[in-house]
C-alpha cells in the first residue's frame, strides 16, 4: 500500500496496481474457472491484466499457499482452498506483506521512539493497522463472487461463451 496526499492536503491510502491486479485474478480463478485450471494468459485476456505481471503475482500467490499450478496440457493455476476461506486480507498481505504502518523499512531516518509524541502515534497507527488487517479479513474470495452473481456476470459470461452454427 502507498500514502498519497491529494490537492486538498488529505492523506489517503491506496492499493498497488499488483494488489488490485491479484484480487481481480483471484476473483476469475473462483468466478470463471469453475474449480478448474485456469491458463495466466486466459486471466490475462479476460482481466486485461499484462501476462508478465500475472506471472509475477502468481508467483505471490502460490508462495503464501493460496493458489497452486500445475504443468502440462491440462495443466494452470487453482485455489488451493475453498473460496470461502480465502480472505481479502491474505490476498494483499501475500502481495504487499504485513499490513503495519509502522514499519519503518522504507529508508526513512529511524524514529526516536524514547518522544512521548512518537510513541503516541505508533499506538495509534497499531491500532488503525489492526482495524485494517481485521476489515480485510471480514471479507472472503466468497463474498467477490457473491457480488459478481449480484452483478449479473456469470449470465454475461455464459452468452459470451455462446457459440452459433
Amino acid at each position: 500500500m502507498q500514502e498519497y496526499s491529494c490537492p486538498s492536503g488529505r492523506t489517503f491510502v491506496r492499493l498497488s496496481n499488483k494488489s488490485r491486479y491479484a484480487l481481480r485474478a483471484m476473483f476469475d480463478l473462483a468466478y470463471f474457472c469453475s474449480g478448474g485450471p485456469a491458463t495466466v494468459a486466459g486471466i490475462s485476456q479476460r482481466q486485461g491484466i499484462p501476462a508478465r505481471f500475472l506471472e509475477q503475482i502468481f508467483q505471490d500467490l502460490k508462495r503464501a499457499g493460496i493458489i497452486r499450478s500445475k504443468r502440462g496440457p491440462q495443466g494452470g493455476y487453482t485455489i488451493s482452498r475453498p473460496v470461502e476461506k480465502i480472505l481479502l486480507g491474505d490476498i494483499i498481505r501475500a502481495i504487499e506483506g504485513p499490513i503495519d504502518f509502522v514499519r519503518q523499512d522504507n529508508g526513512e531516518a529511524p524514529v526516536d521512539e524514547n518522544n512521548d509524541s512518537v510513541r503516541v502515534v505508533i499506538v495509534l497507527l497499531k491500532r488503525v493497522a489492526a482495524r485494517m488487517n481485521g476489515l480485510l479479513d471480514e471479507f472472503s474470495l466468497a463474498d467477490l463472487c457473491a457480488i459478481g452473481d449480484d452483478l449479473g456476470l456469470r449470465d454475461r459470461s455464459a452468452k459470451e461463451l455462446m457459440y452459433f452454427i
